[in-house]
């Protein structure tokens, strides 16, 4: 079976690839191939609840209440793609670290992967995509 890891590289607000994301990883699933997301560089800023755009240095018009509910909703279903056969979330600590976030401030179901951690996942995939 062939491995696939998406990897989310920007935060979602200001950019319409988090459905595009989320559209390829359920599409991928379904035909049960191996699909595992990272979460890397700003990137990591979609799994967050309270995310800002001024967290992740994203200049957009949209309302505070518009972007509290976009970020709900994506957290929300990043958490569900593991009833569609997603195998792993995990989150490169490096990236997060940076971003001054700490593991407790990820939902529970993410998996905190050092660089070494990261660079293993991505070299034994035989395709990375990236949103």
């Amino acid at each position: 079976m062939k491995s696939i890891v998406i990897l989310i590289t920007r935060p979602a607000i200001g950019n319409g690839l988090y459905k595009e994301a989320v559209d390829t990883i359920v599409s991928m699933a379904i035909f049960n191939l191996s699909v595992k997301v990272g979460f890397v560089q700003d990137g990591v800023f979609q799994l967050l609840n309270g995310f800002t755009n001024s967290s992740a240095g994203v200049d957009t018009n949209e309302s505070n209440r518009d972007r509290r509910n976009i970020q709900k909703r994506q957290s929300t279903t990043f958490e569900e793609l593991k009833e569609y056969g997603v195998e792993e979330l995990f989150v490169d600590q490096q990236s997060a670290a940076l971003r001054n976030i700490e593991v407790s401030q990820f939902p529970q179901i993410i998996t905190w992967a050092d660089t070494k951690d990261f660079k293993k996942r991505l070299s034994e995939a035989d395709h990375i995509l990236t949103f």
